[in-house]
């Protein structure tokens, strides 16, 4: 830019001859010129200015570029983790556990797109009421420590605030039902019992009397003929008692007993014409001793009413030497009910399978982590020989824990930021780079500080400098307030400022005039005084004064677009600060998804392979319980028991055998299972 040369002229002090107002207005042109000389000055000093601060704009442009690039860097790595903690969670979709023992109750939440809770869960007893209010009709929740002494191994919820057992086979009602039956039978037996003895009592009796009443025929010969007279009578009576003996002898034919105990039994066996001798006993347990000398059709009941190991009532013999345990039966309607139950149980029992099918889908190759020796946690997603992680740990993962894991995998600091580091990202099989909150400490941190201190410098050298661009009370200026809080304005209007405007600025500021001189006064401003204004008159060459105008109003249109420049720069650091909040608020929302997860699926994970014989699902508890739902084809191994808690449970791959109905095993004990049928065998 071109500098404006000073203003030539010299005042010649001297007394005019005659003293007229010519003298003011020389007197005032020499303090015009010396004040226009002291702002042309001032003038050509801005063009410097001007010209380093348009130098160290450029240079503030071009540095945040470079940041911008950078964030949009860090951004972007940081987007494509949150894309892999977002598709983790799509897949995990509405999985959530509970491993904590508040409620007395451990399980897994499905939560439906449409909020409906079912869980899967384990409980030392039957549901209370505000906990079956958490989930849905529907849920199922698994007797912790197997089945219980009324067979219940599990709680199944048909309503809002209720429950129902499930039992292995039959109720303790209903087998409680039973043996008093089974009393019932021992109880007639032994009353029949008692009247055969009473019989065989009474048989003895008549023997008795036929013996003693020919004994007394035998030794009263003498008194025959006296009793012939009487003999037709006894006949009569003869025959009445022996025809009374062969109905006794018919009715009481093939009977016999034995209530000795021999052969270890008793009981009452009928011999037919044919050979064939039925009986009815009561023994502990038959023998093939005690069956060959009875027939097929035999019944020999359990002697102590039903057997708490099989519980067995009796056996019925269908061969010389074979017998068929049987039970106590059950009346239609309950059969009926039962039947309803399986069938409803078998509904459920298809709808969780489905259920954990699409569990099982969603968590496959899905795992949690929490390795104690090389001190990091975390998820483990595998897609087939690549294991991609997100952990957390104290510090740079070591080389056997990189070496597990394939490159993108994330190792995020356990404290959150330690310095500016916030984790480590892997990119080679043995090779981490080192993250840090929005960049290292040498690159945005110092051109940060950098962009700072030139902020400042252009703060500092435009202090106190302000624009009103705006046409409200008739005027545009530039405002420069001193530390003091006055405000000597340069400003341009189109008449005599108002009070209004004079108000707004103190003594000393200046107001050109809009179209630069008065044609008619040749005034060209206004220089306020306190609360009143001086018109400023035109005192030089017009050509000069245009020169002047000109040059005041390039200066302006530069300190405006010196403004505009400072404040696209200010906005640039707004935009700089934006995108690090941006970058930042990611980084937080990765930290909140990965822990929302890690919750969600705390103590959860899946076994997919087919190794030991079993695939499914195992939860461990915060009190180190394993509880476990799983299929298998048989029943489960020792060494698989042992690694599951009692509660668990293995279903049977391919539904109920058809030949057996078993569906399931329920683990009862550390290394034992007991079968679960559809019906009671």
């Amino acid at each position: 830019m071109d500098e404006l040369t000073p203003f030539a002229f010299w005042c010649q002090k001297v007394m005019p001859a005659v003293l007229d107002n010519s003298l003011s207005f020389y007197e005032v042109l020499c303090k015009l010129t010396a004040k226009l000389n002291d702002a042309i000055e001032t003038i050509n000093g801005h063009s410097e200015l001007i010209t380093t601060m348009q130098s160290e704009i450029a240079a503030l442009q071009t540095l945040t570029a470079q940041h911008t690039q950078q964030i949009a860097d860090l951004t972007k790595k940081v987007q494509a983790n949150a894309n892999n903690i977002t598709a983790i969670n799509t897949r995990t979709k509405g999985l959530s556990t509970k491993t904590d023992s508040k409620n007395n109750y451990w399980g897994i939440n499905f939560t439906t797109d449409d909020n409906y809770v079912y869980r899967l869960a384990w409980s030392n007893g039957a549901p209370a009421a505000s906990v079956l209010q958490t989930s849905r009709p529907g849920s199922i929740y698994y007797q912790n420590g197997g089945v219980s002494d009324d067979w219940a191994y599990l709680s199944v919820q048909d309503g809002t605030n209720t429950s129902r057992p499930g039992y292995t086979s039959i109720s303790r009602t209903i087998y409680n039902q039973i043996t008093s039956d089974i009393n019932d039978v021992e109880s007639s037996a032994a009353q029949n019992a008692q009247a055969i003895k009473a019989l065989q009592d009474l048989t003895s009796d008549h023997s008795m009397a036929i013996s003693s009443l020919q004994d007394s025929v035998g030794k009263n010969t003498q008194d025959i003929t006296n009793l012939n007279n009487g003999l037709s009578s006894t006949n009569q009576t003869v025959a009445k008692l022996e025809s009374s003996l062969e109905t006794l002898n018919t009715r009481t034919k093939g009977i016999s007993t034995n209530v000795s105990g021999d052969g270890a039994w008793y009981g009452i066996t009928l011999n037919t014409d044919t050979d064939l001798n039925y009986r009815i006993a009561w023994c502990n347990n038959t023998t093939a001793d005690m069956l060959s000398t009875s027939s097929r059709g035999s019944v020999y009941l359990f002697n102590q009413g039903l057997s708490s190991v099989t519980g067995t009532v009796g056996w019925s013999q269908t061969a010389t030497n074979n017998v068929e345990a049987w039970y106590k039966g059950l009346s239609n309607a309950t059969v009926t009910n039962i039947n309803n139950q399986i069938d409803a149980l078998d509904t459920r029992l298809t709808s969780i399978g489905s259920r954990t099918n699409t569990l099982e889908n969603k968590t496959k190759g899905f795992s949690t982590v929490n390795d104690t020796v090389s001190g990091w946690f975390g998820f483990n997603l595998l897609v087939g020989s690549d294991n991609y992680r997100i952990g957390w740990s104290p510090s740079a993962p070591i080389e056997t824990v990189t070496e597990a894991s394939a490159p993108g995998s994330l190792y995020l600091t356990q404290t959150g930021l330690t310095g500016n580091t916030y984790g480590y990202s892997q990119t080679g099989a043995q090779e981490v780079k080192t993250l840090y909150n929005g960049s290292d400490t040498s690159s945005i941190e110092n051109e940060i500080e950098s962009l700072q201190t030139t902020v400042n410098e252009i703060n500092t050298r435009t202090k106190g400098i302000s624009t009103k661009t705006d046409a409200s009370n008739s005027y545009q200026a530039i405002n420069f307030t001193t530390d003091a809080g006055k405000v000597y304005r340069i400003g341009w209007i189109g008449n005599t400022p108002s009070s209004t405007v004079a108000s707004s600025s103190d003594k000393g500021s200046f107001y050109f005039y809009v179209n630069g001189t008065s044609q008619n006064t040749g005034n060209f401003g206004w220089s306020q005084l306190d609360n009143s204004f001086q018109s400023i008159y035109n005192g030089i060459l017009k050509t000069n004064m245009t020169t002047l105008s000109d040059t005041v109003s390039k200066h302006t249109q530069q300190i405006s677009t010196l403004m505009d420049d400072v404040n696209n720069n200010v906005s640039d650091i707004n935009d700089l600060q934006t995108n690090l909040a941006s970058a930042t608020n990611t980084i937080t929302q990765v930290g909140t998804l990965a822990n929302e997860i890690n919750t969600r699926t705390k103590g959860l994970s899946t076994k997919t392979d087919s190794s030991d014989n079993w695939i499914g699902i195992s939860l461990s508890t915060d009190d180190s319980y394993i509880y476990r739902v799983a299929w298998s084809n048989e029943t489960p191994a020792l060494p698989v028991l042992q690694q599951s808690s009692p509660g668990s449970l293995y279903l049977r791959i391919g539904g109920p055998a058809p030949d057996i109905w078993l569906y399931a095993w329920d683990q009862d004990g550390t290394h034992t299972a007991m079968p679960l049928v559809t019906e009671k065998i």
